[in-house]
């Protein structure tokens, strides 16, 4: 039987620089053909390059990239993108030696380095030792994790318990609370939840697949934490239901593999058809009350298609995606981190009166939907 919990202490900090989506894919076009220039044997850095080979990189990346009237800015946490100088880059030092920039082990250092530093901005000195932490990310896998080293560091070993909860893609909050509510219920305890996505980490420069401009310009950097706790908080949500469905024989559609550059996203097109065959059902299973047009829908946005596709077939009004659609035109897509920022503008949109009811939808690898219904109180 599902007991309820709440959600409640949104707080989320901001990557180190907020870069425009035009000054992102002009970077991008300028990487891509940097590592080009090298596979075909010329050694030119891409300054002195013919301007009609960057002008045709260019109008490559500009057709299938997710432009700024979809995206405006992205969050990053290295500065590579400010750097003309590739020897001064941290991760995208794209050489003749090594076109893609740094290998995985300089990537994981990095998210290792950034990662400590958020949590001790998460947890400053003297606050109180949370009970429980629940640590989610797709982009970096390191040990010890930020959250043991957070604690180690506050002299909180014998009071503060880490449960990991990795590699599970874009829905990772949802089963993330899952969790969340469960140990709330059993140990009657608070458990903090916190993000710590760096997808910049995982562009591959020497990849020009139209699949990989995509994932390229989609994905950003964020950072979210939040609380999950059995009594009823004065703000947030009540913790409806949380469920999930595996798309049969959809393995191949959407994957998240680490390879010798970071990690490799492969995303089908045909991910929005197969998720509209199902969706209509899947959220039958979650008895939303009353009129559905009463009801939000905090989508995860894998990219504008999947919203655009999803408010389409289940007609929803622009008011019901609103804060999905907003939350990727100013931050992009942040892997895990975007459903609950998402959530945290909701709660704070003083428009949206109490009782309202969010139903949230992700979706990751597996082919997975993951859903989730709350109520604003």
């Amino acid at each position: 039987m599902f007991r309820n919990g709440y959600l409640s202490k949104f707080q989320k900090i901001r990557p180190r620089f907020e870069i425009p989506q035009e000054d992102l894919l002009e970077w991008m076009s300028r990487a891509h053909l940097q590592t080009k220039i090298y596979s075909e044997g010329r050694k030119d850095p891409v300054k002195d390059a013919p301007v009609a080979d960057l002008a045709k990189m260019r109008r490559f990346v500009s057709r299938f990239a997710c432009d700024p009237s979809k995206i405006s800015s992205r969050g990053i946490q290295t500065d590579d993108p400010y750097q003309s100088d590739y020897s001064k880059l941290q991760i995208y030092k794209i050489s003749s030696d090594s076109p893609p920039g740094a290998k995985m082990l300089e990537r994981a250092e990095f998210f290792s380095k950034n990662c400590n530093q958020i949590f001790e901005e998460f947890y400053p000195e003297n606050v109180p030792a949370p009970e429980h932490m629940i640590h989610v990310t797709c982009t970096g896998y390191v040990s010890p994790s930020g959250a043991q080293n957070i604690i180690a560091k506050r002299s909180w070993n014998s009071q503060t318990k880490v449960t990991h909860a990795y590699h599970m893609g874009c829905y990772a909050s949802l089963p993330a609370i899952r969790i969340a509510q469960a140990f709330s219920q059993e140990l009657h305890k608070e458990v903090d939840i916190i993000h710590t996505e760096i997808s910049s980490l995982h562009m591959n420069p020497a990849n020009h697949s139209p699949e990989q401009i995509v994932v390229q310009s989609l994905f950003a950097d964020g950072f979210i934490k939040y609380s999950v706790s059995k009594e009823m908080p004065t703000e947030g949500f009540e913790l409806l239901k949380v469920d999930e469905f595996i798309v049969p024989e959809s393995g191949a559609m959407m994957t998240w593999l680490t390879a010798d550059f970071g990690m490799q996203m492969s995303l089908s097109k045909e991910v929005p058809a197969v998720i509209a065959k199902y969706i209509s059902k899947f959220i039958e299973g979650f008895g939303i009350d009353g009129d559905s047009k009463n009801c939000l829908f905090a989508i995860h946005p894998g990219g504008p298609r999947i919203i655009d596709s999803l408010q389409d077939l289940l007609k929803l009004s622009d008011h019901q995606v609103h804060h999905a659609k907003q939350v990727l035109f100013e931050f992009g897509n942040m892997s895990s981190a975007t459903l609950p920022h998402i959530w945290q503008n909701i709660l704070t949109d003083a428009n949206i009166p109490r009782g309202t009811q969010v139903m949230s939808l992700a979706f990751g690898p597996g082919l997975t939907i993951f859903g989730g219904l709350v109520k604003k109180i």
